[in-house]
């Protein structure tokens, strides 16, 4: 059967069904419905560890690998993906043949979408929202290096500064010219001068 998921437990019946664990299924559904309207990975992971909930890996202790002692964001993540919780249990056998057995909802499916959309638009945006739209994004390129310039912000004294930037003057590039090769650009000056020509 495999690791039985946070929420259950394994039923009397012979054929080994799975059961719902009332406490933990309510942490469960919880977790899926702060989730769809907007709670993140590592809220509820925050929340779980605040109310010194045991993550679900203490139902499976071994001398080669302890237990985790907080919930994380990855954990979260496997639960709301997981399509136990709206009904269909899938086991992996030896062969790698992947069966599904039909198991109580802990979750209505429609719920289990609504979250899972949410965690998709969240790791969208997980660089931060943009604070204002960058006009020539893309349309224009570096005179040095010829790739194009992309629109950033920084802040300073609680002031936001938007500007463009070479999109290869970046450590973790550099493909085509050293660090420092192309200077920052004011937004506001760019896109004045470009409109106005």
């Amino acid at each position: 059967m495999g690791p039985i998921p946070f929420g259950y437990r394994a039923g009397d019946s012979e054929d080994g069904c799975l059961e719902i664990a009332p406490e933990e299924a309510e942490l469960v559904r919880g977790i899926f419905e702060r989730i769809a309207v907007g709670g993140t990975l590592y809220s509820e992971a925050a929340r779980l560890n605040d109310l010194g909930v045991h993550p679900p890996s203490w139902r499976y202790p071994s001398k080669k690998r302890s237990p985790a002692k907080h919930w994380s964001a990855p954990t979260i993540r496997t639960i709301v993906r997981n399509t136990t919780y709206s009904g269909t249990h899938k086991i992996t056998l030896s062969t790698g043949e992947v069966v599904e057995q039909a198991v109580p909802t802990i979750v209505e499916p429609e719920l289990q979408r609504q979250a899972l959309a949410r965690l998709e638009e969240n790791r969208r945006f997980s660089g931060g929202r943009k604070t204002r739209q960058y006009l020539l994004s893309g349309l224009i390129t570096c005179a040095v290096c010829g790739c194009s310039c992309v629109g950033r912000t920084n802040t300073a004294r609680g002031k936001k500064y938007p500007y463009y930037r070479c999109s290869d003057d970046h450590t973790l590039r550099l493909n085509r010219a050293p660090r420092g090769h192309a200077p920052y650009v004011r937004a506001e000056w760019l896109e004045e001068t470009v409109w106005a020509d």
